[in-house]
């Protein structure tokens, strides 16, 4: 089907994965109908993703900023934002990424682009601050794209009792978590208000107002409102309801569709059509565990033998610090395609750190025992797990062995959690994923 349009179609989002993998699944949709003017702008380090989708082109956003990944962060920086404190970790993620001058230079580049290329539309990552300040000087309507749950877009918006950001708290909560939660709020106003960093946010501020940007207390939740859609990459019931605007659509995950499957990975294809069932284990790009870590993982897979085998993919970091050869039943990679792991019918269940991603598992109607690293991936953890489809490990450092081995024990063998992963199968299908997407994107083009 060739598609007409008034004009360009321009994609734009940062290069960390989570983000940018559900806007590469879009564009490739929309590349795949035919018709000529889709970009992508992103960080030089993500050309060749964006050159491998069809008829989408790619626009540079300059060269990466590798201190802005956490895969390149040194050990005691990934400790201090993923500490096991909300307050210590909500500072240190503020301190980490807080970069004025990152985000104005993005802005700087997205307004040439958006010259050069003269967009009717854009579709933009949520993190993707620049872009949208871009968008909003040159009075280019854009859809925004949120791969973490649209709260995370409305923090000041949301009810009461309603969980904090990056609290890991449940809905409901108990008494005392209610209170963990108001303390919260208010400890991380404090933070905001600190006198050693709030100049720096003020002359920010007066910065962007100078530029006269839309927007120039860069909220989210105002992002969010001058969006011409908001598309949510999951469904209410998993994402805990509250009031959201009428610009919101909840799709669910975009995983791409039509894939060539694993007929270019013959080995793993293979692997995975024996006999016995498989656990695919991803814990993202950027997990860290110890080598102490590593070992309660390898000796949980090796309680499973003779029932189950494992996929592991782990980076080649990781796989460097492993303490011993992994049991029989065990296969490691340091990259697999995920969904077309997912998607094949040996796969019974998939662990995971709980990031954007672990969405892709419930898609393709597989229970998931999930493991988080950190608050952000612990809110996806207790939604999962209240979803009935999930269930949760808070702390797998401090977890003991044998509670690990039994947790999966239990998501492998109670029916329950494999009914409810397949219900929202269904709904995820029902709700339409890349496919609604990339339509919703051609009502606005």
């Amino acid at each position: 089907m060739i598609i007409s349009r008034r004009g360009p179609i321009l994609f734009a989002s940062e290069a960390h994965a989570g983000p940018i993998t559900p806007l590469l699944a879009i564009a490739g949709e929309l590349g795949s109908r035919g018709g000529a003017g889709l970009w992508f702008a992103s960080t030089d380090d993500r050309e060749a993703d964006v050159e491998r989708l069809p008829g989408v082109g790619f626009a540079s956003l300059g060269e990466p900023r590798p201190d802005l990944s956490p895969a390149n962060w040194d050990d005691a920086t990934y400790n201090r934002v993923n500490s096991a404190s909300r307050l210590g970790s909500f500072a240190a993620f503020l301190r980490q990424f807080f970069d004025p001058a990152h985000v104005l230079g993005m802005y700087q580049r997205a307004l040439a682009l958006i010259d050069e290329i003269e967009p009717s539309l854009m579709v933009i990552d949520s993190n993707c601050v620049g872009a949208m300040d871009a968008a909003m000087t040159r009075g280019v309507p854009y859809v925004m794209n949120s791969a973490p749950h649209v709260s995370h877009l409305y923090p000041e918006r949301l009810p009461r009792h309603f969980p904090a950001v990056h609290s890991g708290l449940p809905l409901p909560m108990t008494p005392g978590q209610r209170l963990v939660n108001s303390t919260f709020k208010v400890l991380r106003l404090g933070v905001l208000l600190n006198p050693a960093t709030i100049g720096d946010s003020v002359r920010y501020v007066r910065r962007r107002r100078a530029l006269g940007l839309r927007n120039p207390s860069g909220l989210s939740s105002r992002f969010a409102d001058s969006a011409a859609a908001v598309i949510g990459n999951t469904l209410f019931g998993i994402e805990y309801p509250f009031p959201v605007p009428d610009n919101v659509r909840m799709l669910g995950p975009m995983v791409p569709s039509g894939g060539a499957g694993l007929a270019s990975h013959p080995g793993l294809a293979g692997w995975l059509a024996e006999r016995s069932p498989v656990v695919y284990v991803g814990f993202g790009t950027t997990m860290r565990l110890s080598p102490a870590g590593l070992a309660k993982v390898l000796g949980t897979m090796a309680a499973f033998r003779g029932r189950y085998r494992f996929l592991w993919s782990l980076n080649a970091a990781q796989q460097s610090l492993l303490p011993e050869a992994p049991p029989d039943n065990v296969r490691l990679a340091t990259w697999v395609p995920q969904t077309e792991v997912l998607a094949h019918p040996n796969v019974m269940a998939f662990w995971t750190h709980g990031g954007y991603g672990a969405n892709h598992g419930l898609h393709f109607g597989k229970p998931l025992l999930v493991t988080p690293d950190s608050w952000e991936t612990r809110d996806f953890g207790v939604r999962f797990a209240n979803s009935g489809a999930a269930l949760l490990v808070d702390n797998i450092r401090r977890v003991p062995p044998a509670e690990l081995t039994a947790r999966l024990d239990r998501l492998l063998t109670e029916d329950g959690f494999r009914s409810r992963a397949e219900y929202w199968q269904r709904r995820f299908e029902a709700a339409g994923g890349v496919t609604a997407a990339a339509d919703l994107v051609l009502e606005h083009a």
